[in-house]
């Protein structure tokens, strides 16, 4: 239950929450770049220069997370401005 004297405790909540999910989701991409064969490097038509490209589709679960992220997000600025 909220705290009647701060009506931004919900909102920072939300804050922590976001947080939390952004640490997750910063772990799991460091971990998905650690697997074999992610990137595909190949020469570019400038001297000098290489074009690296993602080659593995990025894990499902990426995508949830930084779902979670903004949903927090969003419903901390909501709530903030109500």
């Amino acid at each position: 239950m909220a705290d009647e004297d701060d009506p931004f405790e919900s909102p920072r909540l939300l804050l922590n929450g976001a947080v939390r999910h952004i640490e997750s989701f910063e772990v799991r991409v460091a971990a998905f770049r650690q697997e074999p064969e992610v990137w595909s490097v190949t020469a570019s038509s400038s001297p000098g220069e290489v074009i690296a490209r993602i080659a593995k589709p990025l894990p499902p679960e990426l995508k949830q997370v930084a779902f979670d992220v903004v949903h927090n997000l969003r419903s901390a600025l909501d709530q903030a401005v109500y």
